[in-house]
């Protein structure tokens, strides 16, 4: 779920500076046919906001609780806030989203440097073994 939020957001960005309402916007986004939990999460948040006629930010921020995700807290406490104080709602999602785009890359790195350290002590005995396989018609002839 981490892994699929910062592309949200960053489709949100776009559809609200291309001119529709965060609840349209949400909507669109939740219409697409992707197969993870989130986007199965935002397809019930729409269905409830349509039978219930609850509020997005309500209901996301629900999901956020249940979920215990901190970037998912993040994202509906700005979308919350935007809805009681008006803030610039897109730009703090540009921010949000280059910010979990960093962590991304980053937890990606840290990923690689565990799998390269991990590759060490094979990589130490390909060397010794072909030290060896190199090595060993000298030794024979003496």
């Amino acid at each position: 779920m981490i892994a699929e939020l910062p592309d949200f957001t960053n489709r949100l960005v776009l559809l609200l500076n291309a001119g529709m309402v965060l609840t349209s916007a949400v909507q669109k986004i939740a219409e697409e046919e992707r197969h993870c939990y989130f986007y199965t999460e935002l397809r019930e948040i729409k269905k409830r906001m349509r039978n219930v006629n609850s509020t997005f930010a309500g209901e996301f921020q629900e999901f956020a609780k249940r979920s215990g995700v901190r970037e998912l807290l993040r994202l509906s406490n700005i979308i919350a806030d935007n809805l009681d104080k008006g803030s610039e709602l897109v730009e703090k999602l540009e921010q949000e989203s280059n910010f979990m785009w960093h962590m991304s890359k980053k937890q990606v790195d840290e990923r690689g440097r565990t799998a390269e350290s991990k590759l060490v002590f094979p990589m130490a005995l390909m060397l010794l073994a072909l030290i060896l396989i190199t090595a060993a018609p000298a030794f024979m002839s003496f």
